[in-house]
């Protein structure tokens, strides 16, 4: 698995509940677990063959998102149109469901060996070779999600399982992934000047609240997104600015000429860099370091 896809079907310890014939302590996964069948599964029905303990699985969305409340990476109780899936990737009714893409651990060896959470014929190493099994390549291709640049509401949907209200705390954000790793997922492996310096710092509660609305943060600490205004950011810095320069050089020094994509120094963007606030004066740096931090 694709470890800069955060998942929103990990932290099986979080559930509040499995299903039907559960019989362990709320929390405890039954996931690889043979015993735990009844968790998924209906017992088996009357004048079952002797030794037969299991029946048919229960409805699989309801069953999972009795533990995965919040789990929606994809749309499921939909029927492919424009896809064929795999032979090996189960309907239900001839819809989507969870089980279409996830395996359980206890039904095969095979299963066993995967890891969470158990992407059918997997391990990917990309997320998108897992989308490609049923999706064609030829037209699953990214989009720009951002506002400011696309003007299109109906990407929110890239980052968000919802709509937002705005202004809404962290705890209403509603995002696919969690917080700390939500750019990742298409900006995978990108680095520029600073970022080792700067996320998961926390900043100090009275700077913090200091900060505009654009600049948010993740329990007190630097994301991506604090610096980075991604629904209509209009600022990308100045080529000839002294800041760029000054963090190039600093950059150049530790080793970072090797990085062969130049448009991610600051100051070169094509205007993609969707800052919170403008580099030019320092504005943005000065946000959290104060005017000559």
């Amino acid at each position: 698995m694709n470890r800069l896809f955060p998942f929103l079907l990990v932290g099986f310890g979080l559930s509040v509940a499995y299903g039907a014939g559960m019989d362990k302590p709320l929390g405890v996964s039954p996931h690889g677990k043979p015993d735990q069948c009844l968790s998924c599964h209906a017992p088996a029905p009357a004048g079952s063959p002797a030794g037969t303990k299991v029946g048919p699985p229960l409805p699989i969305v309801e069953t999972c998102r009795g533990c995965h409340p919040t789990a929606d990476m994809h749309p499921v109780h939909v029927t492919p149109s424009r896809t064929v899936p795999p032979g090996d990737f189960p309907l239900e009714n001839g819809q989507v469901v969870c089980a279409t893409c996830h395996t359980e651990p206890s039904h095969d060896w095979f299963d066993r060996t995967l890891p969470p959470p158990w992407f059918r014929d997997g391990p990917y190493e990309r997320i998108t070779d897992l989308c490609v099994q049923c999706h064609a390549p030829a037209v699953y291709k990214r989009v720009e999600p951002h506002q400011g640049r696309t003007g299109n509401m109906g990407s929110c949907a890239a980052c968000h399982i919802g709509p937002v209200t705005p202004g809404a705390t962290q705890a209403g954000w509603r995002l696919r992934t969690n917080p700390e790793s939500a750019c990742v997922v298409c900006h995978e492996g990108t680095v520029h000047a600073g970022t080792a310096a700067h996320l998961g710092q926390t900043v100090p509660a009275d700077v913090a609240a200091t900060l505009p609305p654009t600049m948010a943060l993740v329990d007190g600490k630097i994301a991506c997104f604090t610096c980075h205004e991604v629904h209509d950011g209009q600022h990308s810095g100045s080529v000839n600015g002294a800041l760029p320069q000054v963090l190039r050089s600093i950059a150049q020094r530790e080793g970072w000429a090797a990085v062969p994509d130049t448009s991610i120094w600051p100051g070169q963007d094509t205007g993609t860099a969707l800052l919170a606030l403008p580099l030019e004066g320092s504005e943005l740096c000065s946000a959290c370091h104060g005017k000559g931090g």
